[in-house]
């Protein structure tokens, strides 16, 4: 449910520029490891060079210019996780949104690449690969054949499209801006589409002034994104449990957020009960009106 977090490690210099730089971009705190056991199971992680980086070097997550965690390390983690933990899935959707040039986009052969080296490095290489099509198969299935690590990519010849809430309106530090772009999805994604994305995170970073908070101390709450957080949830959260049923149960359904919290993980948990049982009642009713019960 989440983008993937920025290393603030990566960088050197004055503290100033540090502290600019990770209050900026970072949208994570949280290691993969504790994000996972948060309960996040959806990462959108956009893969890139360093800007400038002629050599093609290590793949980061990238903010624009801005590097955070490296793909294979990102990659690594995942799999160590998603091995002590054999009934759990894990959705990956890589894209190069946001990227300050084009040639810090890898190539799709050197980013599968790097999901064999991760595999290798891991020494797990039992968990199979999913993509988009595994989203028509059963959880049963799925867990039978192991199929647990499910790339839902935006960059490749089978990319997966989303029905995402998400536009250029979402630079806002007013949460009724997201709330009303919440209010317009359907209830079923129209023709094309291969899963439903519900973003309630705004990007403050854009708004005017943003620049200029983010080094007004030297301290993480001078984050444009985390001091929008607490005012954002209290609101979206309440849409999400008076909303969230009305979306199709036929599709993939992900919500997004910066920072991690188990409050999103457990109202989750809930939530997708009650779709099991949507979604199972409407086969039943199907089956019984087929054989004329």
């Amino acid at each position: 449910m989440t983008q993937t977090c920025l290393s603030a490690g990566r960088f050197r210099g004055p503290k100033a520029v540090l502290r600019s730089m990770v209050n900026f971009g970072m949208c994570q705190k949280d290691t993969i490891t504790t994000m996972l056991d948060l309960g996040n199971r959806y990462f959108d992680f956009r893969p890139g060079y360093m800007l400038g980086d002629d050599l093609r070097g290590k793949i980061f997550h990238q903010h624009s210019f801005v590097p955070g965690l490296e793909y294979r390390s990102f990659l690594i983690e995942v799999l160590i996780w998603l091995s002590k933990n054999p009934s759990e899935f894990v959705v990956i959707s890589l894209r190069f949104s946001g990227f300050a040039n084009d040639d810090m986009k890898p190539s799709v052969d050197v980013l599968d690449n790097e999901l064999a080296e991760a595999q290798l490095e891991s020494g797990i290489n039992h968990i199979k690969i999913g993509s988009k099509d595994d989203m028509k198969n059963t959880i049963k299935n799925l867990l039978e054949s192991n199929t647990r690590l499910i790339f839902l990519n935006g960059i490749s010849s089978r990319q997966a499209s989303k029905y995402s809430s998400y536009s250029d309106a979402y630079g806002t530090a007013d949460v009724s801006t997201i709330i009303t772009a919440l209010d317009s999805m359907k209830a079923t994604p129209p023709p094309g589409y291969d899963y439903v994305n519900l973003q309630l995170q705004g990007t403050a970073t854009v708004v005017d002034g943003a620049i200029l908070n983010s080094v007004a101390t030297l301290s993480d709450t001078s984050s444009p994104l985390l001091s929008t957080k607490a005012n954002f949830d209290m609101k979206t959260y309440a849409w999400l449990r008076k909303n969230s049923a009305k979306f199709s149960p036929e599709y993939l359904l992900v919500f997004t957020n910066d920072f991690v919290d188990s409050v999103l993980s457990m109202y989750v948990k809930d939530l997708t009960k009650e779709r099991f049982k949507e979604y199972l009642s409407a086969r039943l009713n199907l089956l019984h009106t087929t054989i004329g019960v």
